[in-house]
């Protein structure tokens, strides 16, 4: 029999590692169905109207971009569940320090109801069938401190996910205004390149009509024909570009797309200074990642109490309420009694190994917490400093790009002109016109990029306005009006201050 126990063993073991074997497979396919399920929901969800996800055409505001992103973003209803998760988790450390109720209830069918043989007589000491069924409550009056640490960890886990979620809010902020502006710069720059387009054709004819007047060569009909074909390419560029730009918006703002979709606001050019000084106010106030960083100390601070408390006594008081059958007070009678019990126990751990590599465990959280805050702190002074610095260099640079934008258009202009009096050469206007195109394009880059940097700034202050979905304006400065957005006019007027006048 000794013998067999082992092989019994050995063979059980192995039944057992074959039936996870064997449920693996099961396991993959299920899951490859699932799949698959999902995959075909998601098809079908395309060809019929989805009300939790609406479909946008026509005119789309920023401002209307921004409410239905906070609306359908998934990421954003993903961090919405943070609060809920941190209530159940107050629950729980609530349920801690309250007492606990346990009903129990058991039946015990003897073969040979229990007796003893005493001098010559049979005794009996119960009966065969036993039933008992007992209430009991339990009240910890002392607990190392365990209870109150989880009681201000989870108060301390219902603030950090209340920054979670702004910290999500932001995000979902930044990631669709940015996107917004990606959309209004693709757009810009496919006007520009068909502008340019158009222009090359209309220089084509003009090209054409003098070749047919002796008054053009075939080299310069064949360079007018390959600047078009150039311009050409480079709009059908941007005009992907238009396409991957307003997808990852429709992304961004978790909704449908089925017709076309206008951007009904222009990228904004609005010079603004801010004190370095205030600004790092601002951030080190503001920042929601700051404040899940320090909350995320705190929250360790208490799991290290926690841990230190396996080293104290635990205390409880007791009741416990029982009916049983046999009566507990004469259990050799069969028939149904009550008692009850009443006492404080007491626990006092000795020798327990896994306490000691549980509290190193936490002080070393503690330990990263510390530097991952410090680290924190740095990262949000260096995100402003270098978005301070970009607000300046975007500043310059659309400065810069306008001045060289009224110089392309007087530029052009004249070189036409002395191209219709024969003064000017083919190869001259040809340049003219790609350079202009090229200052175009520089000229929406930098207000683009102001934006952008604008964007970053407010990011890195952590006051992206929730209610206008757009950067705060500073006092004394000029805000847009009516969400209608449009860039700072270029001095001059007519074709030489439009950057969207046709050349």
């Amino acid at each position: 029999m000794k013998r067999a126990i082992p092989i019994l063993l050995t063979i059980v073991a192995a039944a057992l590692e074959y039936g996870c074997l064997s449920t693996r497979e099961p396991a993959l396919q299920d899951m490859d169905r699932s799949r698959s399920t999902d995959d075909h929901q998601q098809l079908s969800d395309r060809n019929r109207d989805n009300t939790e996800a609406p479909a946008v055409s026509g005119r789309l505001t920023l401002e209307d971009a921004v409410k239905l992103a906070l609306l359908y973003n998934k990421e954003l209803q993903a961090a919405a569940q943070t609060p809920a998760i941190a209530a159940g988790r107050m629950l729980e450390a609530k349920a801690k320090a309250r007492p606990s109720v346990t009903a129990r209830g058991s039946y015990t069918r003897l073969d040979v109801a229990p007796y003893i043989v005493f001098g010559g007589q049979t005794l009996a000491m119960g009966v065969a069938d036993n039933y008992s069924a007992s209430l009991e409550v339990r009240q910890t009056l002392y607990a190392g401190g365990a209870i109150q640490s989880a009681l201000r960890a989870a108060q301390l886990g219902a603030a950090l996910g209340d920054a979670q979620v702004r910290a999500q809010v932001q995000k979902t902020l930044d990631e669709v205004i940015a996107g917004y502006y990606d959309c209004r710069l693709a757009r810009h720059l496919f006007e520009v390149k068909r502008d340019a387009v158009k222009s090359a054709e209309a220089h084509l004819d003009d090209v054409a009509k003098r070749h047919t007047q002796g008054m053009a060569s075939d080299y310069d009909v064949l360079r007018a024909e390959v600047e078009v074909s150039n311009f050409k390419a480079e709009m059908i560029r941007e005009r992907n570009h238009i396409t991957r730009a307003t997808t990852a918006l429709i992304k961004t703002m978790g909704v449908t797309q089925e017709q076309t979709l206008e951007l009904a606001d222009e990228l904004v050019y609005a010079p603004r200074t801010m004190s370095p000084d205030e600004a790092v106010r601002t951030a080190l106030t503001n920042r929601p990642e700051l404040a899940e960083a320090e909350l995320d100390v705190r929250v360790q601070r208490e799991a290290l109490r926690i841990a230190h408390s396996a080293y104290l006594p635990r205390v409880d008081a007791v009741f416990a309420q029982s009916e049983a059958n046999p009566s507990p007070h004469t259990p050799t009678v069969p028939g149904w009694g009550s008692g009850w019990a009443a006492g404080i126990a007491l626990e006092l751990p000795l020798f327990d190994a896994g306490r000691e590599g549980r509290a190193e465990e936490e002080e070393a959280k503690l330990r990263q917490r510390e530097a991952q805050l410090a680290d924190m702190r740095e990262r949000v002074l260096l995100q402003v400093r270098q978005a301070l610095l970009s607000v300046q260099d975007a500043q310059e640079f659309v400065e810069s790009q306008t001045k060289n934008l009224e110089r392309a258009a007087e530029s052009l202009r004249l070189v036409e002109l002395g191209y219709r009096q024969g003064i000017q050469s083919l190869v001259e206007v040809t340049d003219t016109q790609a350079a202009m195109t090229q200052t175009r394009g520089l000229y929406y880059q930098a207000i683009y990029d102001h934006c952008m940097a604008r964007l970053a700034l407010e990011r890195a202050m952590g006051r992206l306005d929730v209610q206008q979905g757009t950067p705060k304006p500073e006092s004394g400065e000029a805000a847009p009006t009516s969400g209608k957005l449009e860039a700072a006019p270029l001095e001059g007027s007519g074709a030489k201050g439009d950057p969207n006048h046709d050349h």
